[in-house]
């Protein structure tokens, strides 16, 4: 894990190096506000998903922080992720992007039924929080289109009897595609 993080931090160190040398043509900070559908990876059902990420611009870089609530199929899936993106068309119209993050993941269930008689409930067992995602953009002036694969550990949910003796568990997936279109708020082209 530390050869990661020391070659990720290198990396990044290398790029902004790079990027410096470059005009920057839009400004630096912006905040995009998206709105899109969710996709269960294991194809169990989808629902729906809005984001906040402000973020930093420098050169064909970007870092960001995207604040999500996913909807979908009996769970809700908050985030916290720490993003990078590298446009890889950077003029005209049009700005193609490619990213990855790292961050924290909650899933929480909703609705369901009661256990029945002779339960007192479910222990849902606790999960890594730590996740990431990968994701390609497409964005034309203050208009973006995106889809990201958000990887999250699963949840188990386990039923205890009246005794708190297990009867009885289940995994749950928590891994999903998101599909977004997004309002940019400044970021735009200098003038």
């Amino acid at each position: 894990m530390r050869t990661f993080i020391m070659t990720l931090l290198v990396s990044l160190g290398i790029i902004s190096a790079c990027s410096a040398q470059t005009i920057t043509t839009y400004k630096h900070i912006s905040v995009t506000l998206s709105a899109g559908a969710s996709l269960q990876a294991s194809g169990n059902g989808g629902g729906g998903a809005i984001s906040l990420e402000p973020a930093y611009a420098f050169g064909s870089n970007r870092l960001g922080v995207k604040l999500e609530m996913a909807v979908m199929d009996m769970k809700n899936i908050g985030s916290t992720v720490f993003t990078y993106d590298r446009y890889l068309l950077n003029s005209g119209p049009f700005r193609i992007s490619a990213g990855a993050g790292m961050g924290f993941y909650n899933s929480q269930p909703t609705g369901g039924c009661s256990p029945g008689p002779g339960s007192i409930g479910q222990t849902v067992n606790t999960m890594n929080p730590f996740g990431g995602l990968g994701r390609l953009g497409l964005a034309w002036q203050h208009l973006q289109l995106g889809i990201d694969y958000n990887i999250v550990s699963p949840v188990t949910k386990t039923d205890v009897d009246i005794e708190s003796k297990p009867t009885g568990s289940k995994t749950y997936q928590n891994s999903y595609w998101n599909f977004h279109l997004g309002i940019i708020i400044g970021g735009g082209k200098r003038k």
